[in-house]
């Protein structure tokens, strides 16, 4: 359990300042891919640790962020295949849709496909493409680096003023509301 938050939140607002850097990175190099997968990936679960331990408001909790949606082909997705993502999805046929945070926390944590998306002009860090095991035969999902920065900005700066306890008997336990 989470007791002090602060020392999650400040790793998030470090994790957005170093997407900003990528994002004007020219040269890539497989340990540059790894080291914004793991990044991205250990500030989702921070995110939905922080979610879990009632250290965000309900507010920020229930957000919704921007994404596109790419619908399966149909075709088989395997171990051996998921990075032929030009066949097993309709990349020309994106459609926007806004996601929530647990859902993109969800896809992180499980993820199945996850894929970093470059800038055609400057080779900048531009987006991630994501799904999760149970995701990946209904679409994949991409998220700009911009979206993922605004995220993370918003739950490091994301301090609950208030708190009411009310405690569930059919849960068994107490339902938190955070202001």
């Amino acid at each position: 359990m989470i007791s002090e938050s602060s020392y999650w939140k400040d790793e998030l607002l470090r994790a957005a300042k170093f997407l900003k850097k990528k994002k004007e990175q020219k040269n890539w190099r497989g340990a540059s891919y790894a080291k914004v997968e793991q990044k991205i990936m250990i500030s989702f679960y921070s995110i939905r640790k922080l979610m879990d331990a009632k250290k965000l408001t309900d507010s920020i909790v229930q957000l919704d962020i921007p994404a596109l949606k790419f619908s399966a082909t149909g075709k088989k997705i395997t171990l051996l295949n998921n990075h032929k993502i030009e066949e097993l999805y309709k990349l020309d046929e994106p459609r926007s849709k806004t996601i929530k945070l647990r859902f993109l926390c969800n896809q992180m944590v499980h993820s199945y496909i996850f894929m970093i998306v470059t800038q055609h002009e400057n080779n900048g860090l531009d987006a991630i493409l994501i799904n999760s095991d149970d995701n990946k035969d209904k679409c994949l999902i991409s998220v700009s680096v911009d979206n993922l920065i605004d995220v993370f900005e918003s739950i490091g700066q994301n301090y609950p003023w208030k708190s009411q306890y009310k405690y569930d008997e059919t849960m068994g336990d107490y339902k938190v509301v955070c202001e």
